[in-house]
């Protein structure tokens, strides 16, 4: 059963005695959605037995609904050959950054220096790949080879921006305490 918002607004608008047929199977409707919605919002708070409960049932909808059949019956996944390391180093988000002349380059805050044995001018400009791995450890790679580095500086960052969405909710919740905090104005009689 699809629930739709536009379905509550048929209610208002059809009225004649000819169409109360179909106004009852969409009462029957809405109220099944609620009902539903209502099941499903008190087992999304329930502890986590109660979800289990509801998971084969949520899962046997979606498959009826979405299910497709494969083309061919033959399992496409691969298994992975690797080792861990290999499996944490494809599973790395990855950045890229150009180092200064300084050897430096900056991440979430912080100023990064490159440690060399010499003067370091062959890697001066040069794009590096930053790859941030699931521990929360950072690796800095250059070619073939992992680089050192240590942390120099840190700064403060910006939040980031807001958007219009978070604003407007703002906004509301300052109007709508203004508008509960407000006196109501004295009516003056006569007398």
């Amino acid at each position: 059963m699809v629930c739709r918002p536009e379905d509550s607004a048929i209610l208002d608008r059809l009225s004649t005695p000819q169409k109360s047929c179909r106004v009852g199977r969409i009462r029957q409707k809405t109220s099944a959605c609620r009902v539903s919605a209502w099941v499903h919002q008190k087992c999304a708070r329930a502890p986590f037995p109660c979800r289990l409960t509801v998971l084969p049932q949520f899962a046997a909808a979606w498959n009826e609904k979405f299910a497709v059949d494969p083309r061919h019956d033959a399992d496409a996944h691969r298994p992975w050959a690797d080792t861990p390391d290999a499996l944490d180093h494809t599973l790395a988000r990855r950045d890229e950054r150009t180092l200064s002349k300084a050897l430096t380059f900056r991440v979430d805050g912080t100023i990064y220096c490159i440690k060399t044995k010499g003067a370091g001018i062959a890697l001066r400009g040069v794009k590096i790949e930053l790859r941030h791995h699931l521990d929360g450890t950072m690796t800095v790679h250059y070619k073939d080879r992992i680089l050192p580095v240590t942390a120099c500086r840190t700064y403060s960052v910006p939040e980031p921006a807001e958007d219009e969405k978070t604003i407007d909710l703002r906004i509301d919740h300052i109007v709508a305490a203004r508008h509960i905090a407000a006196p109501a104005p004295l009516e003056v009689g006569r007398g």
